[in-house]
């Protein structure tokens, strides 16, 4: 976050000449480009250190790539308004702690989450339709 937030932000607002200056949708649409591109080192681990093949490890951090950059846009965004990186950092180390969802749960009936499957699909919903109402308050 410290980088690729705090440091990386202040420098694409301030590259461009005044007239023509990043607007904070397109921060947060290009910074975090270059957060998906550090992380496809995973590639050449995933292939010669793990063994894995070319297409499986293209997919993986394909997929890697999308979601590690619609957080970073989240994040990007959160940083041009408020211009503070801890909050970021919390909000980072929450997600990385959490995970991504695994909604597998809900449809096999062995998996122990299963029988709170109504519980957690209101928290799902609720949840997405909570950020959708107040992302505009930040």
């Amino acid at each position: 976050e410290w980088v690729f937030r705090a440091c990386m932000i202040v420098v694409l607002k301030q590259i461009s000449d005044p007239e023509s200056r990043l607007s904070t949708g397109d921060i947060a649409l290009y910074s975090p480009l270059y957060f998906g591109v550090a992380h496809l080192h995973h590639v050449y681990n995933m292939v010669y250190k793990e063994k894995r093949s070319w297409k499986s490890s293209l997919i993986v951090c394909f997929v890697q790539f999308l979601y590690t950059s619609l957080f970073g846009s989240y994040v990007a965004y959160v940083f041009c308004r408020t211009n503070n990186v801890y909050g970021i950092i919390i909000q980072h180390s929450f997600c990385n702690f959490m995970g991504l969802p695994q909604p597998l749960w809900f449809r096999n009936p062995q998996h122990y989450l299963n029988k709170y499957s109504v519980i957690l699909s209101f928290g799902y919903i609720f949840g997405i339709a909570s950020f959708y109402c107040l992302i505009q308050y930040i």
